[in-house]
């Protein structure tokens, strides 16, 4: 599969220049949208040096020809992008202090990379990369301001951040400092994806996420300019306006296996944002849990855990097929698809109480405890839904086995 896109910027009725710059490389699949910071001339400068640079250095280290062996070539390329953001930073920092009429500068910075069939992004500041699936937009970036921060640590509601003083006030940015901490994120992408890349001028013309939505939804399969250019007349944009709108679409060489592919990619993100667990999460961590997870197909009878064994930790959802679960040789549950198993294994080092056998043809995907603690610890806030979800489930199966000792 490949991305193909298209973009549009415009400095709107109010602004006197644009301070944005897209890039899309659709023969690379590298595309970079970044929005200026530090007056007319340091905020334009910011931004073309920030996309040049990570540009220059991604089309150098990445081979469009290459296609990914294993896990750990994903790795190396999610850490080009990080190293390039840093790089970025070090290039627009050093300029500012050189030139006084740049002091100050820097930039937001959203770059997507796709290397075969993965989406590798990079971000700093708050332009925004979303993820339009199935009818739903998904936001896969979080903001680096300050009422992000705030609304995160539960200090001010979702309704006050709009108005909020020091709404468009950066908590991070390129170039600011020498060097910056981009926020990077591996996930599969799935025939008829499409992907959102903007700047805050363009998001801010909207209302709230259902507006954005019925704009997407409208417009994202279409010539989307005269729509856009309406509500930015309509609306008297305030700032620059920046979009790229990127389309999933096959590779005729291998149709046939992608949307196979495409449609076991659907299917785990489904399921997985179903599972009890892991349905307060956002869709950025539960694709970045999809991503780390193992996916494994197995026959009906086969042996998945055995009582009284003590194998590595981890947690299984089903993803297609059913279960049994046995003790003692005798059967105490069956589960079926969008259930899960082997969540006390993540707390205890214990052999396993039960055994659990494939009762038909089965599809799950194993998420090991190493790849539970990573996310708890890149993810706080999304750790702690999960922790408090799985001790609501805990409390739950007590609760129920009293009642059945009463």
């Amino acid at each position: 599969m490949k991305l193909r896109g298209k973009s549009y910027s415009v400095t709107g009725p109010v602004r006197t220049a644009n301070e944005d710059l897209v890039q899309i490389d659709d023969q690379r699949q590298i595309y970079l949208l970044a929005d200026g910071m530090g007056g007319h001339v340091g905020g334009a400068k910011a931004s073309q040096l920030s996309v040049e640079t990570v540009a220059n250095i991604l089309g150098d280290s990445f081979d469009p020809d290459a296609q990914a062996s294993s896990v750990q070539d994903i790795d190396r390329w999610e850490k080009y992008l990080r190293d390039a953001i840093s790089s970025a930073s070090q290039v627009v920092h050093k300029l500012a202090k050189e030139d006084s009429k740049l002091h100050g500068m820097g930039s937001t910075l959203t770059t997507l990379v796709h290397r075969d069939g993965n989406g590798i992004l990079g971000h700093v500041g708050d332009s925004r990369l979303y993820l339009y699936r199935g009818g739903v937009l998904h936001q896969l970036t979080h903001d680096h301001t300050i009422t992000a921060q705030l609304l995160a640590e539960g200090r001010i509601s979702p309704a006050e951040v709009n108005s909020h003083r020091y709404r468009n006030v950066l908590t991070k940015a390129v170039g600011v400092y020498e060097g910056v901490e981009a926020d990077t994120l591996v996930f599969e992408l799935a025939l008829g994806d499409h992907l959102l890349m903007c700047s805050d001028g363009f998001y801010d013309l909207f209302d709230d996420h259902d507006a954005l939505l019925k704009f997407v939804s409208d417009n994202i399969k279409a010539d989307f300019v005269p729509a856009l250019e309406k509500i930015i007349e309509e609306r008297q944009a305030s700032d620059n306006v920046s979009v790229v709108f990127l389309d999933v679409v096959p590779d005729d060489k291998n149709a046939e296996a992608e949307t196979s592919h495409s449609q076991e990619v659907v299917l785990k993100v489904e399921i997985l944002k179903e599972v009890n667990l892991f349905q307060q999460l956002d869709m950025k961590d539960v694709v970045a849990l999809v991503q780390s997870g193992f996916v494994h197909r197995l026959e009906a009878g086969a042996d998945i855990v055995l009582e009284g064994e003590n194998p590595a930790s981890s947690l299984y959802v089903i993803l297609e097929g059913e279960v049994e679960i046995l003790k003692g040789g005798a059967r105490i549950a069956k589960l079926k698809k969008g259930n899960h198993f082997g969540e006390m294994s993540l707390l205890l080092d214990a052999p396993r109480s039960a055994s659990v056998k494939a009762l038909t043809d089965l599809s799950l995907i194993e998420l090991p405890k190493t790849v539970i603690e990573q996310f708890l610890q890149r993810t706080p806030r999304g750790g702690i839904e999960f922790l408090l979800a799985m001790s609501r489930e805990f409390a739950e199966r007590l609760s129920e086995a009293n009642k059945r000792t009463e």
